[in-house]
């Protein structure tokens, strides 16, 4: 049966042997690492035109090197230096490099570790604290995992604006990495390549071609998870009266992020909304402002901008909104005011009346001076904030979507 192992051989597999074998490396040992049969694969590689080699040619490999030569192979090896780079700077075959490595004692390194010329950390995803459970939504959400064809690692990338490349700093750090930064036409990128780090990902969520199948595993509940996620792909703006929070992704996604936020409104569920192939979840008022209190209070990472805006949506003016639709709803109450009526005494919407009172939304401006001078409560001017996510970010419009 073992005989029949390198008929079993892939034509990629016959041509890998082959290049190693001219490269300088035993017949013997390629086929005992393969698998494989020694005369039929002797036999494979004649047929695609390799030249084996006599005993007498690979004996010759091995009597080029010096006592001094091999102790210094032996040294430059258990440095770290890639084996292919010793051998370039002898000018001998790799097959030299590794017979002199075994007669001194010394193992071979495993192909990923020899190949790897960075230095990585493999198992920061292996501990879920904040910062690791931030970085899977931000990887959910803005990451890319992409399997070559051919047997090589999993390549592991994330492409942002040049004007975050500090946060890709930041996660560069996070994960021990030495691999470059590259900055192409106003974007930064990283990449590394990682099974490890593949496979903890996929224990998340984090897959390939994960745009429209995108869902959360073991951290829908997470509030850092969701901070992740929403500094990659959602939009935080306040702009007049209105504060907005809203994130696109995969319908599973959304749903997940629907329940979340159900769970920490007490019981507003959004409805996830659809534009082509892409959903989205949107909150507005006290709902956003609720939310964002919670996903981004007292957080130790985040986007910066991202931040800057959550902040800026809940910070609180004098007057505590809180309190504020208290005495609406007492007042209205005791003078036994309608909705429409107090809508003629402040010229304010009944539905925005409503909702005021029930605590879902916030008044701001001339709608806030309104009620408190209503309710002969001093105020200053509430703060006017314009800030509005790039018009890069996404942001639909579309009148034809329709609800999931």
């Amino acid at each position: 049966m073992v005989g029949d192992m390198a008929n079993k051989l892939s034509s990629f597999q016959i041509s890998e042997i082959g290049r190693r074998h001219e490269a300088g490396e035993s017949l013997a040992s390629l086929s005992k690492e393969y698998g494989a049969c020694h005369g039929t694969t002797r036999a494979r590689l004649a047929q695609i035109g390799v030249k084996i080699r006599t005993q007498k040619e690979a004996g010759k490999l091995t009597r080029k090197l010096s006592t001094s030569q091999a102790a210094e192979i032996a040294s430059l090896y258990l440095s770290g230096s890639p084996a292919t780079q010793i051998a370039e700077r002898f000018n001998i075959p790799i097959a030299t490099i590794y017979n002199c490595l075994a007669v001194q004692g010394i193992a071979r390194r495993a192909n990923a570790e020899s190949k790897r010329k960075h230095t990585l950390n493999e198992s920061v995803f292996d501990i879920l604290n904040e910062e690791s459970a931030y970085w899977i939504g931000f990887l959910m959400a803005d990451g890319c995992v992409h399997y070559p064809k051919q047997k090589a690692s999993p390549r592991i990338s994330i492409v942002l604006a040049k004007r975050d490349v500090a946060h890709l700093e930041r996660f560069r750090n996070f994960i021990g990495s030495s691999h470059k930064i590259t900055f192409v036409a106003g974007a930064v990128s990283l990449a590394v390549s990682s099974t490890n780090l593949a496979n903890s990902l996929e224990r998340y969520g984090v897959t390939a071609r994960k745009s429209f199948t995108a869902r959360a595993i073991k951290l829908e509940r997470n509030k850092h998870f969701w901070r992740g996620v929403i500094d990659g792909d959602g939009c935080i703006s306040a702009e007049g009266q209105k504060r907005r929070l809203s994130l696109i992704g995969s319908l599973a996604l959304m749903q997940q992020f629907a329940s979340f936020v159900e769970t920490n409104t007490g019981g507003y569920k959004p409805r996830v909304q659809r534009y082509v192939n892409i959903f989205e979840v949107r909150l507005n008022g006290m709902n956003a402002v609720k939310m964002l209190d919670i996903i981004y209070s007292k957080c130790t990472i985040a986007l910066p901008r991202k931040l800057e805006r959550a902040r800026s949506v809940t910070e609180r003016e004098e007057i505590d909104f809180k309190e504020l639709s208290k005495r609406v709803k007492v007042k209205r109450n005791k003078e036994g005011l309608s909705y429409s009526k107090l809508r003629g005494k402040t010229g304010i919407s009944v539905g925005m009346l409503w909702r005021i009172e029930n605590g879902r939304d916030i008044p701001y401006g001339v709608t806030r001076s309104r009620l408190a001078s209503w309710i002969e409560i001093p105020t200053k001017p509430a703060k006017k904030l314009f800030i509005v996510e790039p018009k890069t970010e996404a942001s639909y419009q579309d009148p034809s979507r329709r609800i999931v």
